[in-house]
């Protein structure tokens, strides 16, 4: 969860690369989130599509917009430029109201680089592994 430095609103920080929630496990993290997910995108009155044409500029706030790429012809050449504005520090780091110093978040971090860590090793060597 961030809180919105121009709104002051909370805001759900989950995508595709949110990988758990603190307080839940890993099962019920990916429940949760994948259920979020398909909640926001199920009604198309809340999907936005964009139709590029050369020339297009598309604006959007990272800290409130979810956002993805779509599938594109990949034998056709894409030019793209794309920039970001830094934010404050403080208001872009994530926000646990039980947990200030954000330790749990630190841990969870550090297990869940631990897992794609071993699963990119698992791929290599050629083992199977758990899709999440």
């Amino acid at each position: 969860m961030k809180v919105h430095p121009d709104t002051g609103r909370p805001n759900l920080f989950v995508g595709r690369h949110a990988f758990g929630i603190p307080g839940l496990g890993r099962d019920e993290s990916r429940t949760l989130i994948a259920s979020l997910l398909e909640h926001v995108v199920s009604d198309e009155s809340r999907v936005y599509r964009h139709n590029w044409n050369v020339g297009d500029t598309l604006l959007w706030d990272n800290r409130r917009i979810l956002h993805r790429a779509r599938p594109y012809d990949y034998a056709k050449p894409r030019y793209l430029i794309g920039t970001r504005v830094a934010g404050d520090p403080a208001s872009e780091l994530a926000y646990y109201p039980e947990d200030p110093e954000a330790e749990a978040g630190r841990e969870a971090l550090i297990a869940e680089l631990h897992v794609l860590r071993q699963g990119s090793q698992d791929r290599m060597y050629g083992a199977t592994t758990a899709t999440f």
